[in-house]
C-alpha cells in the first residue's frame, strides 16, 4: 500500500469512522493507475483536395471568385487556398476594391445626407473602415465621431 493511499484512508477514518467498512471493501492499489486524462478538444480534421478540386479551385480565382468564397466553399482554410495557388503558381490578386469609382460617388451623397459610415457601409454590404479608406483616396472629407470634419 503506498503512503498516498495509506494517509487518505487514516484520514477518512478520522473524518467519519462508519467508512471503516467502506475502506475495506474498495482497498487502494497503487499499480492502478486510474487517472484519466482530462477532456481535449478533438483534433481537426484535415480536408484534401482532389486534384480535379484543385484544378477547379484555380480556375475559379483567376476568374475572380474571392479566396475566402473559395475557403467557404471548399471547407478549406483561406490560407490553404491561397497555398494552392502559391503552389500553382498562380499569381494573387492584390487590394481587390470592393467598390467602383461610381458606389464611392454615391456612397459619398448618402454620407453627405447626414448618415454614419457604418449606415453607408452595410448598404454596400463592406465594412465601414472600407468606405473610410475609399474616401479618403477618393479625397472625400469624413466627419470625426462627434461630427467635426477631418482637417485635409
Amino acid at each position: 500500500m503506498s503512503s498516498w493511499c495509506f494517509t487518505v484512508e487514516v484520514l477518512a477514518l478520522l473524518a467519519n469512522p462508519d467508512l471503516t467498512s467502506a475502506l475495506e471493501r474498495t482497498p487502494c492499489r497503487s499499480d492502478d493507475d486510474t487517472h484519466q486524462p482530462a477532456a481535449t478538444r478533438p483534433r481537426q480534421k484535415q480536408r484534401r483536395l482532389g486534384d480535379d478540386e484543385i484544378a477547379n479551385l484555380l480556375v475559379r480565382y483567376t476568374d475572380g471568385t474571392s479566396v475566402r468564397s473559395l475557403a467557404d466553399e471548399y471547407r478549406i482554410h483561406r490560407t490553404t487556398v491561397m497555398d494552392h495557388l502559391e503552389r500553382s503558381g498562380v499569381p494573387r490578386r492584390r487590394c481587390v476594391r470592393s467598390l467602383t469609382d461610381e458606389q464611392v460617388a454615391e456612397a459619398s451623397l448618402y454620407y453627405a445626407q447626414g448618415e454614419s459610415l457604418a449606415v453607408v457601409a452595410s448598404r454596400y454590404v463592406v465594412s465601414a473602415r472600407t468606405i473610410a479608406r475609399e474616401f479618403e483616396q477618393a479625397g472625400i472629407p469624413t466627419r470625426l465621431r462627434n461630427g467635426w470634419v477631418t482637417p485635409t
